[in-house]
């Protein structure tokens, strides 16, 4: 039996439209989440009422704002939950995890 794959958008990541949310989407296979993609404040919302609980892989593009605004939020979602520290999955470009270090720690 072959998997069923879908793509579910969380948000287009259009800041001058807010109540469009901001960037995330997720590969689903069977339904289930399989891979996320980029991590904003309002798809981070979106992705917790869809599945009821915050990504467990992602995959960061860049950097912009729109598209990394909920880390910190699955930062403390993960950390502070015994059953998912050191769980979550980031996949990011080698050279983009300087500057999202960099970014991040600020907040």
């Amino acid at each position: 039996m072959s998997a069923c794959w879908t793509l579910r958008l969380h948000g287009v990541g259009n800041a001058s439209a807010v109540e469009l949310g901001s960037a995330m989407a997720t590969i689903e296979r069977d339904g289930a989440p399989w891979l996320t993609i980029d991590c904003g404040a309002e798809g981070l919302t979106a992705f917790q009422r869809a599945y009821g609980h915050s990504p467990r892989a992602l995959f960061v593009t860049h950097a912009h704002f729109d598209h990394i605004g909920g880390f910190e939020r699955l930062f403390v979602d993960s950390y502070f939950d015994a059953q998912w520290r050191g769980q979550v999955i980031v996949y990011a470009p080698a050279p983009l995890v300087p500057l999202l270090q960099q970014r991040i720690a600020s907040y």
